[in-house]
């Protein structure tokens, strides 16, 4: 009893404890069984009813790593009972893998090698592992590295191959090749080139481009598509088919080379994108296995495989995600998560020194755009368009970087032209600015005009009639927007908020599109195809290499280029041109009183019209032209010439006079006027008295009249009828006879004879007197050329003259494929590009299936008659029957004759004249732009334009005055080609003009109408155009297209190249043009069926006809007897004069004949640029769109015949657009608009991408966890905090542990049936097949984690959530917290799980159990117990500080070191060197002070270096070299300076900086016994001190004085001593890189303006010789001579 009295609460009764722990519980309260603490104590639970506890063994030792070497991973691989370790030496940076078997404590070495580049701060947590039934694989991330996985065979382990390796005969170096354990490798990008196509195959009509990609040998792919070639147009030109979709029977002959041949990829697939009837398909042609880095595929049609793509398998990127924290395997997909790319660097610098140059090729006459390799390969760029040019760099990888603007070029002297005028017509767009008085603007020259030149032939031309090949190149014009560059220097450098500057290339004037043929004369020109010339740019691919060299950035960032591609913006909706053609001029006609316009046919002749009249010509003899003259306003009635019928109650107004032609004497019916005929005579009379006074009268005055004369005598002049006799009443009062004076006249006053007598006569329009000549007063009467001729032709028409007036050089109608084609937007001004030529040939054909008609004579009837009347003269019944006998004899003799003919002609435009610049006759305004259909149009013009069944156009008429500032300037219309100085000789004459109209007898082919004849025309060749001062919008708004050119290993290849991949064809064009000349015919209709073309004319008044109309005569005594029909033909019969030998008529006596003409047509012929490849025109069928290149080499009639082709059908434009299509699929992305000039690490911290499905067969050979489908990620909620954890769940599911809660997705759609393309595409619904399952809903979060570690137990998997101090164990779709209250765990893990380290420093990171702070778990399956360590710090010095970057503690300290006050950091790093335990401690050291150079030697190998910079200031003469501060000065320096680094003299123990002119200079630099090293002493260093990849490490000075804190690796065991000196940029003299990088430059001139400088990085191991402009600075370190 007294011994139970002195017993402590906690008893001594070990055989009760069977419960466990309750560290909840006060004492009092802990329960009868348990423990209130335990430490080293194991439990175990025997029978499940008792629970026993032993002292815990300790850690026993297994195995050792390496000397020096780290852990920072583990893997246990269960079926091979196999540890993978991962292991890092921090000093040496050393890195290996290693491995343990069977529990063995045997440490193996499997691979080893730096460029592993494990890290101690990122350890290997996850890693996940695969068995086939070949091989085992581990896949691992770090965070750090790229994704990587490692096959576990000996045999596997990748090696570099050796420089005399082949295909056929591997060999290896003894250096593991890192690159091949990436899962997204570095590799060569393949390229495509089309060789040729020849016959035989089984390809459709459409377009073919091709693509290139790695891949497995089931075709799955590894990397994405690359060098998508441009469309290769596949057609039979001569086919005649409505059908697009047709057999073509070509094969395309493919070169593929730079294939990967190192063994990374032995398979690649090979996919066609085939376009038919503008509908794009893809097909995977087949997969090759790689036998060497270049292959030769011949592409048929036939070898196609039964795998049908889509257009986004072709485009779509593969997913590049350099680096991942997280990866986890379920149901055989392999998954990574929380993923980081290097999407953005900045190379906009290096574009911006890019300069371009325009570029022409020659393809020869017997080539065009037919040609399948021509169309693919040369399509070029339109001339006087403004074009962005941008490039993109591809990477190491496949990667493919963002494109970047490259600006068109600066300012020159082709810009110094003096700023043009408003009042120079030319002027277009609004003025920069105004004179003083502000009444007259002005625009910069470039603005007005192409300021484009030629530099040269290009290299290689000559003059071979068949050489294909560079032409001609020069510069291009100069262009800028009003939209400004980005004001982000790190990102645009010297452009930033400067005008955008595209490139816009030159114009016509400067470089043509055609080769001309030799012209000799107008007479001699050729017709036929002639060479065109395809505009590209130039390009000096060294130059991008240099620039490349020259750049900031790092030597990594530039080795990882290896390619490029020249992208172009995308016209469609950034077009300044609209389209390029052909204009007419439009002339002007009046028919019945109204006026039209009309467009000229068939091509531009501007003379006379010889089909048509200014007037009707069926009344020709019974018209004239009168005169009404009004004093009172009324109305009066005539009898219109062209239809012969009344025109009544016409209006006239008093005091005016009317002038018009009438059939018959006008009709007054009320007011007051005069009437009379408009032409009349003076004549001089003398009177009977003999006095010698004259009097003036009018002629043809019986044809007078007044009407409502007043009574009485009057004071005024008037005319007075003449009913009987005519009285002429004059103050003399004497009568003239008037069989002598037919006329009439007014009263006249005293000295009639010195003035003009009447008054009113002087009132009448075109009355011609000359003043001042008497007429001869000796005769009685004398006829004088005096009086009054109308202007007005009635009674003889004359040809039409259309085109005479100048106003009408205001109106015009354009013919462009692109306003034929389709129908775009059209523009607000219309530029001459020059003046086009050529010859081309007619003939008439007889209209066929015309009606026919028997024209019976006049003369036939007057003889019938004649006959009658000498054989019944006593009865006129008997004669007319006679009569009717004789006219039915006569016309059934006459054959039926078709009268009907068109005029059919081509031409070919094949010759220029040049329309300068700056002469006012170059470009106009547009103040009416219409398309023009057939049929009457009204255009907002003040007359309609008749277009009745014409071909459409596109009408203009161009400004007539120009307004600036309230101020009015003229502005005159355009020349008529034909006046264009260019074309004229030395007399002012042109060399030709437009003649191709003619008629059958103007031409001298009345025999034989179907003669083939020569034409002339003569033409403008236009642009219609927009004036957009900020064409193409603020930068990248507008979308890339791929132009094709691509360069991989570009290099090793410093060639100069063409860029073609434009948007724009160089082919013939041609369309029908037509005339109707009346506006219904009789094709097809029945013989002798009614027409009255006479009353039917469509444009002014066709001079030949014939009509149903009858004309009457007597034969007295009969009335009306003879009756014929009206006509009016070219090269007629005259009946009259036809007679036989014996003087009786003939045979053709009886009938009229001749030629009339239906209609004109021309078929110009002319060179074109444009968007449509004319030259795969199609045709409908071998009658309807006859065109080029389907004409035939004649005229071709079948095409402009009515009954083939009616003239009312409207040419037809029947074209497949596939040939057009453009290489536009492929995307390009940009820089983010918050780019901010550095590399940008683009993290997906939510986002997840997952392999394929791995195929469970025993023959698979195919590792699907190297595949990744472009759609396969899912991006998880970003709600729940960051996502810390993927892990696989019984293989079934997948667990996301978010920071602050996780959720469990336990239903994955693992293969998305959807889609039948998803199995290719990829799947993106592998997340999506039903809500995940959230464990509970909390406001503090529930089941959230910190650390990826997760413990799996049989019971479930246990996962920590340390922030909040919980243990959850997720059994099923259950998660139980199993340190709850009552748990007895409860407080202990709520007070000690979380981190105390994140109370001082909250970015520290707390997942890396290795080495640093974090969680680690295990099972212990013999006590059925989990053993969770944590590894946690606590400050114990208040001046300790963490460096997020380095992940490292440190302490700063201050010392004085006889100056300036210096900052030091001290840090050390946890580490350990068993797989069992880590420790740490937290240190403070202070660093000594920095010395500065000793000035001393060091032998290395063979040489002698000086251990400091030179700091000299002259050369070794004596002469001085300048010190030069300005970067401007600096930047435009030829000869040698010298400078400190920012200018700074603190900064001279790192030596002066020199550019590498003064180190190239013959003078020397250094004291005697020493000089500049070159080139090969520098890499005579290099090589001894361990080649590129290490030797900066033993140059460089150890420690940060002189470097910054990235120096970690220099040992500066050479004792060279490099400081980290920065360096001076070429182009803008600024300092950069101060300890961070040291340029030392060498006397070798690597090129003209170039040189050679050694290069070191303070983070980097790596020595290298790179170059450099001359104007670089660099430091000089001498070697001993």
């Amino acid at each position: 009893m007294a011994e139970e009295k002195n017993q402590s609460n906690i008893k001594a009764q070990i055989k009760t404890a069977n419960v466990g722990l309750d560290m909840d519980s006060s004492i009092p309260q802990v329960g009868q069984g348990k423990l209130s603490y335990a430490l080293n104590a194991a439990v175990e639970n025997f029978d499940s009813n008792s629970v026993n506890y032993q002292n815990e063994p300790g850690n026993e030792f297994c195995l050792e790593f390496p000397s020096g070497f780290v852990l920072i991973g583990k893997y246990f691989i269960q079926e091979k009972n196999k540890h993978i370790f991962f292991l890092t030496n921090p000093i040496t940076q050393e890195s290996e893998i290693g491995y343990m078997e069977n529990n063995d404590c045997i440490y193996h070495t499997f691979i080893s090698a730096s460029c592993l580049n494990f890290n101690i701060n990122y350890p290997i947590i996850k890693i996940a592992h695969k068995i086939t039934n070949c091989t085992t694989e581990i896949y691992w991330t770090d965070g750090l590295n790229p994704r990587r996985f490692l096959n576990l065979d000996p045999e596997t382990i990748p090696y570099i191959l050796a420089l005399d390796s082949t295909a056929c005969d591997l060999k290896y170096t003894n250096e593991i090749d890192c690159n091949q354990l990436k899962l997204q490798p570095k590799f060569n990008i393949p390229n495509i080139d089309i060789i040729d196509v020849v016959s035989g195959g089984n390809l459709t009509a459409g377009t073919v481009q091709f693509a290139v990609q790695y891949s497995d040998v089931s075709g799955n792919p590894y990397t994405s598509y690359y060098s998508v070639t441009n469309p290769v147009p596949l057609a039979d030109p001569q086919m005649t088919t409505p059908n697009f979709n047709y057999n073509v029977g070509k094969s395309v002959v493919l070169s593929i080379s730079n294939l990967e041949s190192s063994g990374l990829f032995q398979y690649y697939n090979l996919a066609v994108i085939k376009t038919v009837n503008a509908i794009s398909s893809v097909e995977l042609i087949g997969t090759y296995f790689i036998n060497s880095d270049k292959e030769k595929i011949t592409y048929t049609g036939q070898n196609v495989t039964n795998v049908r793509l889509s257009i986004s398998d072709i485009f779509e990127k593969q997913p590049y995600y350099d680096v991942a924290k997280d990866l986890t395997s379920v149901q055989d997909v392999l998954v990574w998560t929380d993923l980081t790319t290097i999407s953005n660097i900045n190379y906009q610098l290096i574009a911006n020194k890019i300069k371009l140059e325009w570029e022409t090729w020659r393809v020869p006459a017997n080539k065009n755009y037919s040609d399948e390799k021509v169309a693919a390969n040369l399509r070029g760029y339109l001339r006087d368009e403004v074009y962005p040019i941008e490039i993109c760099f591809l990477l190491t990888g496949g990667k493919q970087t963002d494109r970047f603007h490259i600006p068109g070029r600066q300012k020159d002297s082709n810009e110094s032209y003096i700023d043009v005028p408003t009042t120079n017509n030319d002027f277009i767009g609004n003025p920069d600015y105004y004179n003083n008085e502000e009444t007259i603007g002005y625009s910069p020259y470039w603005k007005i005009y192409n300021t484009a030149s030629v530099i040269d032939k290009s290299r290689g031309y000559n003059t071979n009639k068949n050489y294909e090949g560079p032409y001609e190149y020069g510069k291009f014009a100069y262009w800028e927007s009003e939209d400004l560059y980005p004001c982000i220097e790190e990102v645009w450098g010297e452009l930033a908020g400067k005008p955008i500057r595209h490139h816009k290339f030159p114009d016509v004037l400067v470089s043509p599109i055609f080769e001309e043929k030799l012209f000799t004369s107008s007479s001699n020109m050729e017709m036929g195809p002639t060479a065109i010339f395809p505009l590209g740019i130039k390009i000096d691919i060294s130059q991008i290499t240099s620039l490349i060299e020259t750049s900031s950035l790092t030597r990594e960032q530039k080795n990882d280029i290896v390619g490029f591609k020249i992208l172009r913006g995308d016209r469609s909706t950034n077009k300044s041109i609209i389209g390029k053609g052909i204009i007419r001029n439009v002339g002007e006609y009046s028919r019945d009183e109204q006026s039209f316009y009309f467009p000229n046919y068939p091509y531009n002749d501007l003379n006379e019209d010889p089909f048509l009249t200014d007037f009707n010509n069926k009344f020709e003899e019974t018209a004239d032209a009168w005169l009404v003259i009004c004093s009172i306003t009324g109305t009066y009635d005539y009898v219109s010439i062209g239809t012969g019928l009344p025109k009544t109650d016409n209006e006239m107004i008093a005091g005016k006079v009317y002038e018009f032609c009438s059939l018959t004497k006008p009709v007054y019916k009320s007011g007051k006027a005069c009437i009379g005929p408009a032409n009349f005579d003076a004549y001089s009379i003398r009177p009977c008295d003999g006095a010698a006074t004259n009097s003036y009268y009018a002629g043809n005055v019986t044809r007078w009249s007044c009407l409502n004369l007043p009574t009485g005598e009057v004071s005024a002049p008037i005319f007075v009828p003449c009913s009987f006799g005519v009285a002429f009443y004059t103050r003399s009062g004497f009568d003239v006879d008037q069989k002598i004076i037919k006329t009439f006249v007014e009263s006249g006053g005293s000295g009639a004879g010195s003035e003009v007598p009447f008054g009113i006569a002087l009132k009448l329009p075109s009355f011609e007197y000359p003043i001042g000549i008497l007429p001869d007063p000796s005769q009685p009467i004398s006829r004088q050329p005096f009086g009054r001729r109308s202007t007005l032709k009635c009674g003889k028409p004359e040809p039409l003259k259309a085109f005479e007036k100048e106003e009408l050089r205001l109106r015009q109608v354009f013919n462009s494929p692109e306003t034929s084609f389709g129908q775009p937007f059209l523009g607000n001004v219309l530029k001459l590009e020059n003046v086009i030529f050529g010859r081309g040939k007619d003939h008439f054909v007889q209209v066929k299936d015309n009606a026919k008609y028997r024209l019976l004579s006049k003369e036939a009837q007057q003889d019938a008659l004649t006959s009658c009347f000498s054989i019944a003269a006593a009865s006129n019944a008997a004669v007319f029957t006679a009569y009717q006998a004789y006219l039915t004899i006569y016309i059934n003799g006459i054959t039926r004759r078709n009268y009907a003919y068109s005029y059919n002609s081509i031409a070919d435009y094949n010759y220029t004249s040049s329309v300068g610049n700056n002469l006012g006759i170059k470009q106009r305004e547009l103040d009416i732009v219409s398309y023009l259909i057939p049929g009457v149009q009204n255009t907002g013009d003040d007359k309609n334009i008749n277009n009745y069944q014409r071909e459409s156009s596109v009408f203009m008429k161009t400004i007539k005055e120009r307004e600036t500032n309230e101020t009015i300037t003229t502005v005159s219309p355009i020349d008529f080609p034909n006046k264009v100085p260019s074309i004229l000789n030395t007399s002012g004459q042109p060399i030709v003009t437009d003649a191709s109209r003619c008629t059958i007898s103007s031409s001298e082919r009345c025999e034989g109408p179907g003669q083939e004849k020569d034409i002339s025309v003569v033409s403008y060749y236009a642009s219609l155009k927009n004036v957009i001062p900020n064409q193409w919008g603020q930068i990248y708004t507008y979308e890339a297209v791929d132009t094709g050119f691509q360069r991989i290993n570009f290099k090793l290849n410093p060639e100069t190249a063409t860029i073609f991949g434009g948007d724009t064809f160089i082919s013939r064009f041609s369309f029908k043009t037509k005339l109707p000349f009346f506006i219904d015919n009789r094709v097809k209709a029945p013989d002798d069926s009614d027409i009255f073309y006479d009353e039917l004319g469509n444009v002014a008044y066709p001079k030949y006809w014939h009509s149903s109309r009858s004309i009457l005569e007597d034969f007295p005594p009969m009335k009306n007897i003879i009756s014929y029909k009206a006509h009016n033909f070219d090269c007629p019969n005259d009946p009259s004069k036809i007679l036989t030998a014996t003087g009786i008529a003939g045979t053709y006596r009886t009938y009229y004949d001749g030629y009339f003409y239906l209609f004109a047509y021309g078929i110009p012929n002319f060179y074109c640029e444009t968007s449509y490849n004319l030259d795969l025109r199609q045709a409908f069928n071998n009658k309807e769109g006859d065109f080029f290149p389907h004409v035939s080499t004649g005229i071709p009639d079948d095409w402009l015949q009515e009954s083939f082709v009616s003239i009312a059908n409207d040419n037809t434009y029947t074209y497949n657009v596939t040939y057009s299509k453009q290489n536009k699929e492929n995307f390009f992305t940009t820089l983010p608009q918050e780019y901010v000039g550095k590399p940008c690490l683009t993290n997906y911290p939510f986002r997840t991408i997952y392999s394929e499905l791995q195929t469970q067969n025993a023959d698979n050979r195919v590792n699907n966890w190297l595949i990744y489908r472009p759609i396969s990620f899912f991006d998880f909620p970003q709600n729940y905090g960051r996502l810390i954890s993927l892990d696989g769940i019984q293989n079934k599911a997948v667990l996301a542990r978010f920071e602050n809660k996780s959720l469990l997705y336990n239903n994955l759609l693992v293969m998305d049936t959807s889609n039948p393309q998803s199995a290719y595409l990829g799947n993106p619904n592998i997340f999506k097949g039903a809500p995940p399952i959230d464990f509970a809903e909390t406001d503090l979060g529930y089941v959230g984690c910190q650390n990826r570690m997760l413990l799996k137990i049989p019971q479930g998997q246990v996962t920590v959530d340390a922030k909040r101090g919980q243990v959850f164990l997720i059994e099923g779709t259950q998660a139980v917290d199993i340190t709850t209250f009552g748990s007895g765990m409860n407080r202990f893990f709520t007070d000690h799980l979380s981190f105390e380290i994140l109370r001082y420093f909250p970015n520290v990171d707390t997942d890396n159990n290795f080495t640093g702070v974090g969680l680690t778990g295990v099972y212990d399956s013999k006590f059925e117990r989990m053993i969770l360590t944590k590894l946690d710090y606590i400050p114990i010095d208040p001046d300790v500080k963490y460096d997020d970057v380095k992940k490292e503690f440190y302490i700063e300290t201050v010392e004085y070191i006889n100056g300036p006050t210096t900052t030091t950091t001290s840090s050390t790093s946890t580490t350990s060197t068993t797989s069992t335990t880590s420790t740490s401690t937290t240190t403070t050291t202070t660093t000594t002070a920095c010395l500065d150079c000793v000035e001393e030697d060091v032998i290395i190998g063979t040489q002698t270096w000086m251990k400091c910079n030179f700091d000299g200031t002259t050369y070794k003469n004596g002469d001085p070299i300048p010190e030069v501060q300005d970067p401007v000065a600096w930047a435009a320096l030829t000869t040698g300076a010298w400078c400190y680094y920012n200018n700074d003299i603190s900064n001279a123990p790192y030596g002066k900086i020199y550019n590498l002119h003064a180190l190239q200079d013959a003078r020397g630099i250094g004291p005697v016994g020493y000089r500049i090293p070159t080139n090969a002493e520098f890499a005579t260093l290099i090589t001894f001190l361990g080649g590129s990849g290490t030797a900066g490490i033993t140059l460089k000075e150890q420690g940060f004085c002189h470097w910054n804190s990235f120096n970690t690796d220099a040992t500066n065991t050479s004792g060279f001593s490099a400081f980290g000196g920065g360096f001076r940029e070429e182009v803008s003299g600024n300092f950069t890189s101060f300890q961070d990088w040291s340029y030392l430059g060498c006397s070798t001139s690597f090129t003209p303006g170039f040189g050679r400088v050694l290069e070191l990085k303070a983070s980097s191991s790596t020595a290298f010789l790179s170059t450099g402009l001359a104007i670089l600075g660099a430091y000089v370190r001498l070697i001993k001579e």
